[in-house]
């Protein structure tokens, strides 16, 4: 039931923008159950109708506070997400080094498995793990990352997954392109995730 639920949640995003949602928060051992936590009085973090060159293609809002928001981009053939929630954790640490973004990091990359063994998917492929510093306006930004490759509607893509921990929310990006495209993808990625970055920080 676990993994029908999760699928579920994942796969109108996965088809439109080849990202994944956060799963419910009560289905984690371990998460605050709804009510009194820090989601239910924190205001919904938001992003820009346009960044980076991309525009809006879609935005959630979930009912569960706790899974907090995913705005959907998109720039040719590039998609981008960013998801900010919180999973009903009272803290959530700034930065990379701690458990709680790491097993956070490892739950989006078990996720991207979940959805290409439902069929979301093909071929995927993690090519490695690493972590990245990006300087923004308000300073480093340090965010973990792991690269795929996988082929969606008969096509090689690569995908590229970031998640750090940022003012008491996990901020998670993921940005997809035709592999055939992948200098111009990996541009606007890259110009996407620091400008991302540079207005959630601000």
């Amino acid at each position: 039931m676990r993994v029908s639920l999760l699928l579920l949640s994942l796969l109108p995003v996965l088809v439109a923008c080849s990202t994944s949602a956060p799963r419910s928060a009560d289905s984690q051992p371990g998460l605050a159950p709804s009510g009194g936590t820090a989601s239910s009085v924190e205001p919904a973090a938001s992003f820009p109708a346009k960044v980076a060159g991309f525009s809006i293609a879609g935005r959630n809002v979930y009912a569960d506070p706790r899974l907090g928001v995913a705005y959907h981009y998109q720039n040719g053939s590039t998609r981008c997400s960013v998801y900010a929630y919180d999973r009903g954790y009272g803290h959530i640490p700034d930065g990379i080094d701690n458990e709680i973004v790491r097993l956070e990091f490892d739950e989006a990359r078990r996720d991207i498995r979940l959805a290409a063994s439902a069929g979301a998917y093909s071929d995927l492929r993690e090519l490695g793990r690493s972590h990245r510093v990006i300087d923004i306006s308000a300073g480093k930004l340090s965010l973990l990352r792991a690269d795929y490759r996988f082929r969606l509607r008969g096509r090689l893509r690569h995908s590229v997954l970031f998640v750090t921990g940022s003012r008491n929310r996990f901020l998670k990006m993921r940005c997809t392109w035709l592999s055939e495209k992948d200098r111009l993808g990996k541009s606007r990625m890259e110009r996407f995730v620091h400008d991302v970055a540079d207005f959630y920080l601000r």
